[in-house]
């Protein structure tokens, strides 16, 4: 039957301590118990994504040039279709860790004779309207190690579990703008 907790996969269980951050160094090499960890968590990143640059871009811009001719825009720019929902949902992890949702790109690929046509309505709906609904928009955001034995912030790495519905949602769209990227970003 396997472990009581098999029924809940996305849940995390207070006996289950595991990956569990409990201490971290600070700037000042003290150690911080758990109940200081996430202000240095939060500090750390919101100090390395804050931008302190210009957000002036029109003189770098108006010096570029347009790679992508009249016909690859507007093949950008054509309503999104069943066909690109359905390749994309091929193209996706089966088992990728899971996110709020706790369904994995499997179920929808397992199930999809059954509720490929309601999921693709919303995916649909989603971008060709650019309106997302924001209950599928929840995502969680873990630390992943960069090292052996993490011990400042410094040494995890963000990373994002989200929706399926979510990662479908992009992936359409990244299938799209993939037919023309190497023209408009250099390998170099």
């Amino acid at each position: 039957m396997g472990s009581e907790h098999s029924f809940f996969p996305c849940y995390t269980f207070p006996e289950e301590k595991t990956n569990m951050i409990t201490k971290l160094l600070d700037d000042q090499d003290c150690w911080q118990e758990e109940d200081v960890c996430n202000n240095l968590i939060i500090n750390y990143y919101s100090d390395l994504f804050s931008s302190t640059g210009s957000n002036n871009h029109d003189a770098i811009l108006n010096k570029m040039e347009n790679k992508l001719t009249p016909d690859m825009n507007n093949n950008l720019i054509q309503p999104f279709t069943t066909v690109e929902v359905a390749q994309a949902l091929k193209e996706m992890h089966p088992t990728k860790a899971l996110g709020p949702d706790c369904m994995p790109p499997l179920f929808f690929q397992r199930f999809w004779p059954n509720i490929g046509s309601s999921i693709t309505n919303v995916v649909l709906h989603a971008l060709n309207t650019r309106e997302f609904p924001s209950d599928l928009n929840h995502t969680f955001i873990t630390l992943i190690p960069k090292t052996e034995n993490p011990q400042r912030v410094k040494d995890f790495k963000p990373i994002s579990l989200c929706n399926v519905m979510y990662k479908l949602v992009s992936k359409v769209v990244a299938n799209r703008i993939k037919i023309v990227i190497s023209i408009v970003i250099s390998e170099t």
